[in-house]
């Protein structure tokens, strides 16, 4: 049985484009004010606040060891195992219809689309969770 297209938005972080799928799940919006979290992984931004709901920032440039160029002021919020993380982006672009594969590399991120036979990875948090050693079942 072939794979079915899902939706996707397109985001970019620091020139890099990455997607996220498109779902009822995921809220952008831009960050506010940003509470720094004393001695945690520097992977982690800290917290904000949002349609009250206290959401973690994972450095989404840092994750990905991309070079931080420009202000990444908004955020694609995900509720995940009861929590709220949100992925640091500069802007979010085009919705996309794409069928979703895997990977075998030994990247953080295993799943990924093809857009103009460009391949896009698709971002997921259960995975950054485990890698920075946070409670990601």
């Amino acid at each position: 049985m072939p794979n079915k297209k899902q939706k996707f938005i397109l985001v970019n972080v620091d020139g890099q484009q990455y997607a996220v799928p498109l779902s009822s799940s995921y809220h952008f919006f831009h960050i506010r004010q940003i509470t720094p979290i004393p001695q945690m992984d520097k992977r982690i931004i800290g917290f904000t606040y949002h349609n009250g709901h206290l959401v973690t920032l994972l450095d989404t440039a840092k994750i990905f060891t991309l070079m931080t160029k420009n202000s990444n002021e908004k955020c694609a919020m995900v509720k995940f195992d009861h929590h709220y993380y949100g992925w640091i982006i500069k802007s979010a672009g085009d919705i996309v219809s794409a069928i979703l594969n895997k990977s075998r590399t030994q990247d953080i991120l295993k799943e990924y689309i093809l857009v103009n036979k460009k391949k896009i990875k698709v971002l997921e948090v259960k995975p950054v969770l485990k890698d920075i050693n946070l409670d990601a079942k």
